[in-house]
């Protein structure tokens, strides 16, 4: 007889394993512990090498209970004892001993071993008249199936071949799905519940821009003219940091904000006060090129010039003389030092006061390290570094932010939002959403 159905169990499929001699060929979704502990045994008892085995790439069938992540890692420690190859898609199982085989459902329901199960035909078991056919359709290289039924009395007259991974990638695809399964570990099949849900394929973006337009700051000098004894109503009680015309230069984006369009325009869609709309797989694209944007312009504001600098190239296009922050804030500090010298300069108290408070030019002052005017210069250079904190660049460009928030589209504003769904009817928007299928557990 060619073939007979039998009832498959865990203990047949181990008992068939343990008898072979020269060759174990099994074709499976994926493979339970047990199963390949076993062929282990019996490729160390009988010494074959090497066993071929066949898999669905991916953790979707671990997932759906046809086998575990325990196989997998056992597959992976010994790799030199098996032939691994994957297939993109396969739901039978072919177990193949010498020169016979075993055909059954790999549902794991059929493989428990448990007491009491009732003896019905769940698989077919053949000798090698079948596993030559098989081989011939199943060989270790190519696997057919039927694309196109054009008679009914021959179904698989045309076939095609199935996808086989590289022998290369086998490792690489195991050590990914094994890490995948690690992350978020399979649930028991019998527990899931099928659901229909939804994915977002826009979000609304809200975006802020923070710092970019750079406002000028004081600083209050009435601790310095503090030191004096006599009071001046000419003194400068406060210091701009910036003047008007750099107030003008540094207020001007222009560029920054033709930049921001041409990249709105490439990734985003405006719905006016709703914000603009994303595609959800543009997302990271713009949230990096938001960010490469910024790291020009600081870099623009700085001075630090860079070739492929954007903003640099507007200004060299445009043959624009371009001053950074850092030269205008260390001439306004400069201009400010020397202002402060010159109303010190000749009063004898306000000298005096200095050597009195500090140790460190008095004594220079008087071995000959430092002349008069180095002693008043380093004061005040030193009060309006630390006394009076003097902004630096990063100070001021430390603020400029680009704040971007990411929403979910309501059901609200799809359903019930005449205007939201005006813009939605002029850019010919139907997939906000896209629907399917799924699994929930349900406990």
């Amino acid at each position: 007889m060619d073939i007979q159905l039998v009832n498959v169990s865990q203990h047949s499929i181990k008992d068939f394993i343990s008898i072979a001699k020269h060759r174990i060929f099994y074709v499976k979704p994926a493979f339970l512990n047990w199963e390949i502990e076993e062929i282990l045994t019996t490729i160390e008892k009988s010494n074959i090498s090497p066993c071929e085995i066949y898999l669905e790439s991916g953790d979707e069938s671990i997932r759906f209970g046809f086998g575990d992540k325990n196989a997998l890692n056992l597959i992976s420690q010994n790799l030199d004892k098996f032939t691994v190859k994957m297939v993109s898609r396969i739901k039978i199982s072919i177990l193949i001993v010498d020169n016979n085989c075993l055909i059954f459902s790999p549902s794991l329901a059929q493989l428990e071993d448990g007491k009491g199960q009732l003896n019905f035909p769940s698989g077919i078991y053949g000798n090698k008249n079948l596993v030559e056919k098989i081989l011939l359709d199943f060989p270790s290289y190519t696997f057919q199936i039927p694309i196109k039924v054009d008679d009914i009395s021959n179904p698989f007259d045309e076939t095609i071949n199935i996808e086989i991974l590289y022998q290369e990638d086998v490792t690489k695809q195991l050590n990914v799905t094994v890490s995948n399964l690690e992350e978020y570990p399979p649930v028991d099949p019998v527990k899931l519940k099928k659901i229909h849900y939804y994915r977002n394929n826009f979000k609304i973006l809200k975006r802020q821009l923070v710092g970019l337009k750079i406002k000028n700051k004081k600083l209050n000098l009435n601790s310095f003219i503090k030191l004096f004894d006599s009071k001046n109503d000419r003194l400068l009680r406060s210091w701009n940091i910036l003047s008007h015309e750099d107030i003008k230069h540094f207020q001007d984006m222009s560029y920054f904000e033709k930049e921001l369009q041409f990249l709105d325009d490439e990734l985003l869609l405006d719905i006016g006060r709703f914000g603009a709309l994303i595609r959800t797989k543009f997302i990271k694209e713009y949230e990096t090129k938001i960010k490469a944007l910024k790291e020009d312009f600081m870099n623009f504001m700085n001075g630090v010039y860079e070739e492929e600098n954007r903003f640099f190239k507007y200004r060299d296009n445009n043959n624009e003389t371009f001053i950074s922050l850092e030269d205008v804030l260390n001439n306004s500090r400069k201009e400010l030092i020397q202002y402060l010298e010159s109303i010190a300069k000749n009063d004898e108290k306000f000298f005096n006061r200095i050597l009195e408070e500090n140790r460190y030019l008095n004594r220079n002052l008087n071995n000959g390290s430092m002349k008069k005017d180095e002693v008043c210069k380093h004061f005040i250079t030193n009060f309006v570094d630390n006394k009076l904190k003097f902004p630096n660049e990063e100070e001021l460009l430390g603020k400029i932010d680009i704040r971007l928030d990411f929403y979910d589209i309501s059901d609200e504003l799809i359903n019930s939002n005449k205007d939201f769904n005006k813009y939605m009817e002029n850019y010919r928007l139907n997939d906000l959403r896209r629907y399917e299928e799924g699994y929930v557990t349900t406990y």
